[in-house]
């Protein structure tokens, strides 16, 4: 294969496609494929946290300057992107760079892919732009989805069937077996105000409605009510962080409830949890569950998306209904109480995780479909 491929985000932070993005730049440093991570970057702020950790990683990163949320003329600027970093396909991921890599395919006709993380259409707005998405996705060359019911979703939209994929997430199993340099749960514990016997209870995500964190507040309620010696950890930034704080202290959840915001060591963080809670109404294969698995922190989960493709409820993990506020207490409460039980759920989770959810096998199906590509250009 010759030539390199630009990965096009919009990135509001680092969340679960940030790091999808990053593990697959990662796999494909060590194949005959160059990545390139190409970032929207508004005049005025400073550089997305994922073009930052990409850099110290050593991975190619170019900043997109935008004047307004929609710059016709950043056109010329990524096409000479793509020709100086002598760029053969673009990936996609998000409305935005799906958009401009249709705009660039119809100009210069660059081949691109699309990647849908999860179509989230929380407001009028972002529903004009997965209308703009599915369009689109008619002129790329494959469109992958990293669920099954994402793929059903696309395919219902009267897509070709057989440009429509899936690839699982993937996650460098090997470095998150490893225990992190300044991985100091002591210190940590300090920093929250909280006892080295005080168990913690976590979540990690973007504090969006699709990820429901007022239901994790609510869980975190009753466990208060019969247990003083848990802490509740959310990690994460987004627009429903003040109603969730505000939730929290009206709940009488203050000073029990610890809003981290966004955290580059949140992977460190998801090591030190007793228990790690996904509350989300709606998922592909979110990132954190399989990093969870990794790193052996037990998991409650709501049963959305492909997480019960990956967790088998009771074996390497619990599952819930959706919503069901009082069943994921249970959850919670008898892993607290069952040690050997969680443990036997770690243990299976890590072979899962190892068997099925590599870094090695997502970057060898992406680049089978660059190598594609390529070949026919």
């Amino acid at each position: 294969m010759k030539g390199g491929v630009l990965h096009l985000i919009d990135s509001g932070g680092f969340y679960g496609a940030e790091a999808v993005i990053l593990n697959l730049c990662l796999g494909l440093r060590e194949t005959d494929c160059q990545p390139t991570i190409g970032c929207f970057s508004p005049i005025g702020q400073g550089k997305p946290d994922l073009g930052v950790m990409a850099e110290k990683k050593g991975i190619r990163v170019r900043y997109i300057p935008m004047r307004l949320k929609f710059d016709p003329g950043v056109i010329g600027f990524i096409h000479r992107i793509l020709e100086e970093d002598d760029i053969k396909v673009i990936h996609s991921h998000g409305y935005k760079a799906s958009i401009y890599a249709l705009i660039l395919h119809i100009i210069y006709r660059i081949p691109y892919i699309i990647t849908c993380h999860l179509w989230t259409g929380e407001t009028l707005r972002y529903h004009l732009y997965i209308v703009m998405e599915r369009f689109a996705m008619r002129f790329a060359h494959h469109v992958v989805a990293v669920s099954h019911p994402i793929a059903e979703d696309i395919r219902r939209w009267r897509m070709n069937r057989r440009n429509v994929m899936v690839i699982n997430n993937g996650i460098d199993v090997e470095r998150y077996a490893e225990q992190i340099e300044g991985n100091d749960p002591v210190r940590f514990r300090e920093d929250l105000g909280v006892g080295k016997e005080t168990r913690l209870i976590g979540t990690i995500g973007r504090l969006a409605e699709q990820k429901a964190q007022h239901y994790f507040l609510e869980m975190a309620r009753k466990i208060h009510e019969v247990h003083d010696d848990v802490a509740f950890i959310i990690v994460g930034e987004g627009p429903r962080r003040e109603y969730l704080e505000k939730m929290a202290m009206r709940l009488g959840l203050d000073g029990h409830v610890h809003f981290l915001g966004f955290r580059s060591d949140a992977v460190q963080i998801l090591r030190m949890l007793d228990v790690f809670v996904l509350s989300s109404i709606d998922e592909g294969l979110p990132i954190v569950i399989l990093e969870a698995m990794s790193v052996g922190t037990p998991i409650v989960s709501s049963d959305v998306g492909d997480i019960p493709r990956v967790i088998e409820s009771g074996r390497n993990g619990i599952l819930y209904p959706k919503g069901d506020v009082l069943t994921m207490t249970q959850a919670v409460l008898q892993l607290l109480r069952d040690a050997a039980y969680t443990m036997e759920l770690r243990n299976n989770a890590k072979i899962t995780v190892q068997d099925k959810f590599s870094l090695t096998t997502m970057t060898q199906q992406y680049h089978s479909i660059y190598s594609t590509i390529i070949g026919r250009s």
